[in-house]
């Protein structure tokens, strides 16, 4: 769910533009994103394994699939508008690597749609993690190589709603009319 949810942020800004998912596992994303609008959506993992379960089962709205290392994007310079990458940077030796490819990937006016664990929020330890960041760490690794950098935070919430019996069946779709949200505590 964590994920969906940074999907479908990232859907406010791919309307017409050239997508880049890095690591993008099996491709849900990467649909989704092709879903909402964007023109190209291209699937970069590392796992020929992921690509292909990518190709059978999330190829929807036909994004591309690419096998290639983050820290060596086998792409184009200047190829792309947006660049999304959940809870990838944690996980790469290099991260400042990183960082440098996901810039060349991108057209000079790009955006940069990233995600990490925020040490000291979530539980240390985990032996998958190279680099765990602080968020004033992550906005300075992100300052070094962009020259506007934005941050938000996200919580899970226990949510509650009532609706039609119809509308609690479907899944996948807006849901119709007004929606109210209120946040009960802080």
């Amino acid at each position: 769910a964590e994920h969906v949810v940074r999907y479908l942020f990232a859907t406010r800004f791919d309307g017409g533009k050239r997508v880049l998912d890095v690591a993008s596992g099996v491709g849900y994303g990467a649909d989704l994103l092709r879903s909402a609008g964007a023109t190209e959506v291209v699937a970069l993992d590392r796992s020929p394994e992921a690509a292909r379960y990518g190709k059978t089962h999330h190829s929807k709205f036909r994004p591309a699939y690419v096998l290639g290392d983050v820290e060596s994007l086998p792409l184009q310079s200047a190829l792309f508008d947006v660049v999304v990458s959940f809870e990838t940077i944690e996980h790469v030796p290099d991260y400042q690597r990183f960082l440098a490819e996901v810039k060349r990937a991108l057209r000079q006016d790009g955006l940069f749609i990233v995600s990490t664990p925020n040490r000291g929020v979530y539980v240390e330890g985990n032996p998958f993690h190279t680099k765990e960041f602080t968020l004033d760490e992550f906005e300075e690794a992100l300052a070094g190589h962009f020259l506007y950098v934005k941050t938000f935070s996200q919580d899970d919430w226990i949510a509650s709603a009532v609706f039609s019996p119809e509308e609690m069946e479907v899944s996948d779709k807006p849901i119709a009319g007004q929606l109210s949200l209120f946040k009960a505590v802080g």
